[in-house]
Formats: C-alpha cells, structure tokens, sequence
C-alpha cells in the first residue's frame, strides 16, 4: 500500500516530476502550497474515504444506538468499493479510485486503475443491487470488465469468479 506521503517522498527524490494528492493528505504533510489546481469533479479516490468505523464492545444497548443511526446507503457503498479494491489490489496496479454511490434500491460503482507499466488508466462503470450481496456481485462485475479492458497488463492476474 503506497500512501501520498510516500509518493511525495518520492517526488523529493526525482521519482516522480508530479502526482495526484488529496488535499487533506498535502495539508497534512505541510505540502499544501505545493499544490496545483484541484481536478474537476468527479475524480474517484481511495476506497472507503470517509468511512467512519465504531470499534469498542458490541453490548445490546451499545449496538441498538448505533444501528438507529447506520446509514444503509454508506455500508453498501463501503463493501461494493472495499470488495473491489481487494480484487484490484491483487493484480500489482500502481494506484485504484473508486466511487460507489447508492441510490434507494440502486448502487453505482465506478473504478479507475492506473497500471504499474505506465500505461493508459483503464475505467468501467455499472450499475446494480443495492444490497449487500448486490454490492459483492457489482464489484465483482467491474473488476471483470477492468480486467477484460487491462488485457495482458496485469501479469496474467485477474478477478476469479464468485
């Protein structure tokens, strides 16, 4: 896993003339006047930005306050674009946005990978189930057809059927 610390290290050093960095992480690392003009929207960033996570005892009266303030929504669009990005992670693509927006019944998830070759990014789109097992088979689905559209780039490693 390569953070924007690491990739601003790296650019110190002459690996790199330039990168794509949230702003939050070049705030962060005191960099932020280093910055250029933000990209337009929508760019995909890592999956699960934003997410928060409650870790502590899972008592009754603990959990019955917690699950009256779930968003449904979110928890589908965290598996759909945690799911993916594990797939993804597999194949040794230098860096993955996804996006995963859920909509009622309906959930979105768009992914970009950007290969370890230096070639051109490869993107696919779709729609499915807002449901858990929905969000499981959507990610799935998008990492077939990034994995189609990468052809032999990624060493000969795509997603295996689930």
């Amino acid at each position: 896993h390569v953070t924007s610390r690491t990739i601003l290290r790296w650019m110190d050093d002459g690996i790199f003339d330039a990168t794509i960095a949230p702003v939050e992480s070049l705030r962060a690392a005191g960099r932020l006047g280093d910055a250029g003009n933000p990209l337009p929207a929508p760019w995909l960033t890592a999956p699960g930005r934003g997410a928060l996570i409650v870790v502590g005892p899972w008592e009754s009266p603990l959990r019955e306050a917690l699950l009256s303030i779930e968003d449904r929504g979110a928890r589908l669009e965290l598996i759909a674009e945690r799911t993916l990005a594990g797939i993804v992670a597999s194949w040794g693509a230098l860096a993955c946005g996804v996006e995963a927006r859920c909509r009622q019944a309906r959930l979105d998830l768009s992914a970009r990978v950007f290969p370890a070759d230096g070639g051109p990014p490869v993107h696919a789109t779709r729609s499915g189930e807002g449901s858990a097992q929905g969000a499981l088979r959507l990610a799935s689905i998008v990492a077939r057809e990034l994995d189609e559209a990468g052809g032999s780039r990624w060493g000969g490693v795509g997603p295996t059927d689930s």
